[in-house]
């Protein structure tokens, strides 16, 4: 339920999304007696669809006469977290990366890209601070600081596992830099986009 419902939830400690859902209850209910007279709050949920199913399923199960016992035919969502990166940390026993890609069991799900994103931010606002006269990284860093954000690294840290090339991460920067209209010169553009491929695969990733 509380992964489907999403909206963060899905972030929380499995203790956490147990009590989200518990909390819910009375909407649960609602949404399974009267999902088009009543509250609607399955409408709120990222998957409203499976959501309202889960309720459905949920409601049932917990007047029957024995919730723990009842069969639940629905689906079970399961997704790697980043998959080349848990190959890479099973082989090598690594755990520091399986950590970071939920191999490793957590008291909440980590998040690999996030971390990679906190750590290209670091090392964007450090640059940003020298002179830009002796050191061109601070012009770019300076360009960069405020657009590091978790989906700007997402596709490079994935694809780094299956041997994208620093050309092939420029492009995919610089694509997700002008989709958010973020730097509007295509020089500046261009700069940033070299700059942040260039931190992400040397000084992060590894």
């Amino acid at each position: 339920m509380a992964n489907l419902y999403a909206g963060g939830v899905d972030k929380f400690s499995y203790e956490g999304r147990i009590t989200f859902t518990e909390n819910h209850l009375d909407d649960i209910f609602d949404s399974a007696d009267r999902p088009l007279e009543g509250r609607h709050w399955w409408l709120g949920a990222e998957d409203p669809f499976q959501c309202l199913a889960t309720c459905i399923n949920l409601a049932e199960a917990l007047r029957s006469s024995s919730p723990e016992t009842t069969i639940s035919y629905m689906p079970v969502h399961q997704d790697g977290s980043c998959n080349g990166l848990q190959h890479y940390a099973a082989l090598g026993r690594d755990k520091l990366g399986a950590t970071a890609v939920n191999l490793v069991a957590g008291e909440k799900p980590a998040d690999v890209y996030s971390g990679i994103a906190a750590r290209v931010l670091d090392i964007t606002r450090r640059d940003a601070k020298k002179d830009p006269a002796t050191d061109p990284n601070a012009s770019r860093a300076r360009l960069l600081i405020n657009q590091v954000y978790r989906k700007l690294v997402k596709q490079m840290v994935m694809t780094s596992v299956y041997g994208v090339t620093y050309i092939g991460a420029h492009d995919q920067i610089k694509k997700r830099l002008k989709d958010r209209c973020a730097i509007e010169d295509d020089d500046e553009l261009f700069a940033a986009s070299c700059y942040a491929a260039k931190i992400n695969h040397l000084d992060c990733i590894g």
